[in-house]
């Protein structure tokens, strides 16, 4: 999906499909091979068994389209880039402009969470039903969205189970307090994302610096 220039809607863009950072080599590479390690290693230790382990990377990538993959199953047409309920035909499941050029995500899919997100916009009732065009839901919503701030909506929403949350970039993650006490993501010459989840009070090994082990490898 991309955002137009214009305050409206957000939909697919027209052209070139751009290029994803690593999808493939972590996502369908990494990750796929690491669960079908843990797997065996589980098996292993039930049957006494070894495994042959066969990681290939477009097999980790078809989870990430299960919702395409279902419709077409259902014998209905693939979808089109912003086309799925997913990807931007709900109006539910959206992104929408703020007044100072933030993007509002709305992932409030689910009845209830629905209901409780239109209240706190003031989306008019008649709109709220599943029957209403999705489309006209869509350019009222943007129009109500682009009228307040990013800081507005986030006041507005916090502690409020609506499933919403203002876009946020790759800086103002990293420096989010709650991702720097749970000490996750190590920043440095070799940054590092610790997915361990330890109890409190155990220790993480220390991770070697790069190239700090390179001349037992004759580097």
């Amino acid at each position: 999906m991309c955002i137009r220039d214009s305050l409206d809607l957000v939909e697919a863009c027209e052209g070139e499909p751009v290029v994803p950072p690593l999808i493939a080599d972590i996502a369908g590479g990494a990750h796929e091979a690491m669960i079908n390690i843990l797997l065996a290693l589980r098996g292993r230790d039930q049957t006494g068994l070894g495994a042959y382990l066969d990681i290939a990377m477009i097999d980790g990538l078809f989870p990430f389209m299960l919702s395409a993959i279902a419709n077409w199953v259902s014998h209905n047409s693939v979808p089109k880039a912003g086309s799925d309920l997913l990807t931007g035909a709900s109006p539910r499941y959206q992104l929408y402009r703020t007044s100072d050029s933030q993007h509002l995500a709305v992932a409030a899919f689910e009845e209830r969470f629905w209901q409780r997100f239109s209240e706190l916009i003031q989306l008019p009732t008649k709109s709220r039903s599943r029957d209403s065009d999705p489309g006209l839901i869509r350019k009222e919503i943007s129009d109500i969205v682009v009228k307040r701030s990013a800081r507005y909506w986030q006041m507005k929403f916090k502690g409020e189970d609506v499933c919403c949350t203002i876009v946020r970039s790759l800086a103002d993650a990293l420096n989010d307090p709650d991702m720097l006490k749970r000490n996750r993501i190590v920043l440095g010459y070799n940054p590092r994302i610790n997915l361990l989840s330890l109890s409190a009070g155990t220790e993480l090994a220390r991770v070697p610096d790069y190239g700090e082990h390179n001349r037992f490898f004759g580097f």
